[in-house]
């Protein structure tokens, strides 16, 4: 695996950066799985991030509907 390129290339994903682009072997501005490079523990990372903030947005919808629903059968 080798290190992170400096901050001047082109780059993929949010919030951590898992795919790179590598100038001279792929078209420059463009980001492709076959030819750039790709570090599989961020693109993880990104991945856990991603599903775990959509985990917590569900749930806290859960829970407000469920308040809110409480609170509607307590009034008279």
């Amino acid at each position: 695996m080798s290190t992170p390129p400096s901050e001047h290339t082109f780059g993929g994903g949010w919030p951590f950066i898992f795919i790179i682009d590598q100038p001279g072997v792929s078209v420059t501005g463009r980001l492709s799985i076959l030819e750039d490079v790709i570090y599989p523990w961020f693109f993880l990372l990104n991945t856990l991030f991603w599903l775990l903030l959509a985990q917590s947005v569900v749930l806290i919808v859960r829970y407000l509907w469920k308040v809110r629903r409480r609170d509607c059968r307590l009034r008279p």
